[in-house]
């Protein structure tokens, strides 16, 4: 059976032998880089040793990384309610140490809601730290806002276009290959602002004649803005990507 190649815009490393498995070759290209806010995350620091928050919410595997935390803050964070949306965020605060990690029953943003409004309603919180990208929407915090959660949020970095990933990504995209995951709707959007006209109709040609999955909703929908029409994965983990490539 011929091998697949399949293309990930991520900027996480990942085992690929999962892909083996369904006759796939990954290729990982990072298309963006973070650039770290830096006042955002010196506000969170502040905060975080004096106590302010009592729990802390992370949407991205990435988010404690940027922050880059001391060990006064490692143990803050030990003592307080930690939520992670999916597997890969909780794995990358376990290797802080940081194991009492929350994960909603789904791999959504909306699950994860439901389960800290849940546990608010039992044990209510005093504050939440919510870590986000600076290219973020607000309905996460609106809704915890509104569900009687004091919510702080830190918009700790943006990511930025990384031109020779989105060179790579081009030729490889002309040199044919079977998939193409994007991991989120940020990468896209950015590759799209940073390419001359001629540039972006063609990557959008290559991208129409690719089978592109998209990680979730969100990421689905800026895709479908520019005229692409994607596979949604059953949930945003890499579990969901393989279920997909199965599925095709």
């Amino acid at each position: 059976m011929r091998c697949r190649k399949v293309v990930l815009t991520s900027l996480s490393p990942f085992d690929p032998s999962p892909f083996q498995k369904y006759g796939c070759r990954p290729l990982r290209i990072s298309t963006i880089r973070l650039l770290p806010k830096r006042e955002e995350i010196l506000r969170l620091k502040e905060n975080l040793s004096h106590q302010r928050h009592d729990s802390a919410v992370f949407l991205s595997p990435r988010s404690l990384r940027v922050v880059n935390p001391s060990k006064k803050i490692i143990r803050s964070l030990s003592e307080m309610r930690l939520y992670a949306v999916g597997p890969s965020t909780k794995a990358s605060l376990e290797k802080f140490g940081l194991t009492k990690v929350r994960l909603p029953c789904r791999y959504t943003s909306k699950a994860l809601l439901e389960e800290i409004l849940s546990d608010h309603s039992e044990h209510p919180f005093s504050s939440i730290a919510l870590l986000r990208s600076s290219f973020a929407n607000d309905l996460m915090r609106r809704a915890l806002s509104e569900g009687g959660i004091p919510v702080e949020e830190y918009r700790i970095y943006s990511p930025v276009v990384d031109p020779k990933g989105v060179e790579k990504f081009l030729r490889t995209l002309r040199t044919g290959a079977d998939f193409v995951v994007f991991t989120s709707g940020s990468s896209f959007e950015l590759m799209q602002a940073f390419l001359p006209f001629k540039a972006r109709r063609k990557l959008q040609s290559l991208l129409k004649s690719t089978h592109v999955i998209a990680i979730g909703p969100e990421t689905a929908r800026v895709l479908k803005s520019s005229g692409i029409e994607p596979s949604v994965a059953p949930e945003p983990s890499l579990w969901g990507v393989l279920s997909s490539l199965g599925a095709a």
